[in-house]
């Protein structure tokens, strides 16, 4: 089943939407925020992918094939917001992400329900 691509306030492709859950890859020693530690998504991305059916985001380190996952409503509950010159997001402290390496066993994020 092929996904809906999702794009940035600016025009570019930053994931797709597929099967419920929104996903891009990125390196995380360059994407991911170190003050606070999380990850964030574009506020109109995350909408965008909610309006499409997705119920959870998942983030792939390119670098050290860790998936992150997470429930979107996350974001819209615990989500920090942040605007570093790329427009208005949605940060989710690490801890509130589920981790598991690419093909491996998933691991529940603290508070996350099973």
């Amino acid at each position: 089943m092929a996904g809906n691509v999702v794009y940035s306030a600016a025009g570019q492709v930053v994931g797709e939407v597929r099967d419920g859950v929104l996903r891009k890859a990125v390196r995380k020693s360059i994407h991911f925020l170190h003050t606070p530690p999380a990850i964030a998504w574009d506020r109109c991305v995350l909408e965008e992918a909610e309006r499409l059916g997705a119920t959870r985001t998942e983030v792939v380190d390119l670098e050290s094939g860790t998936v992150y996952s997470a429930p979107l409503s996350a974001f819209f509950r615990y989500g920090i917001r942040v605007n570093r010159g790329y427009g208005e997001q949605l940060a989710l402290p690490l801890s509130r992400w589920a981790c598991r390496r690419e093909g491996g066993p998933r691991q529940l994020a603290l508070f996350e329900p099973a």
